[in-house]
């Protein structure tokens, strides 16, 4: 955060007030949130009904008084057999086809069980934890 970014933002005066504005601030925002869910309901139902109904009737696209509403097509890749994909990577070594992260829940896991995760670090991160009295 920028300092100028730091100055615009005011923070309560103490940490007490802190902590409640800070609580305030994620109730504000998960009451915003259900608000939005009717929202959401109701785009996906209308983007359902054109993927639905424009195909049918032959048209590439419909325009409304404001806006143009086409079906996009793209392939997707899904796994259907995970050895059988897994023994091509090992084989081909194309490493570039798995994801280049790691599953932190099954390092934690295994870090549970003490065990050593090899080339895997540990970031100690910070968080508020909220809650009500």
């Amino acid at each position: 955060m920028t300092s100028a970014a730091k100055k615009a933002t005011k923070t309560p005066k103490t940490l007490g007030a802190c902590a409640d504005r800070l609580g305030e601030i994620r109730d504000e925002k998960a009451a915003a949130n259900r608000a939005l869910a009717p929202l959401d309901e109701e785009r996906k139902a209308i983007e359902a009904r054109l993927i639905e109904e424009l195909p049918a009737s032959d048209a590439e696209g419909i325009c409304g008084r404001h806006r143009r509403a086409t079906i996009v097509t793209k392939r997707v890749p899904i796994l259907e057999d995970r050895d059988a994909f897994l023994r091509h990577v090992l084989k081909t070594k194309s490493w570039d086809l798995l994801p280049s992260g790691m599953c932190a829940e099954a390092v934690e896991l295994r870090w549970a069980d003490k065990r050593r995760v090899p080339g895997v670090g540990a970031l100690v991160v910070k968080r508020v934890s909220l809650t009500k009295k």
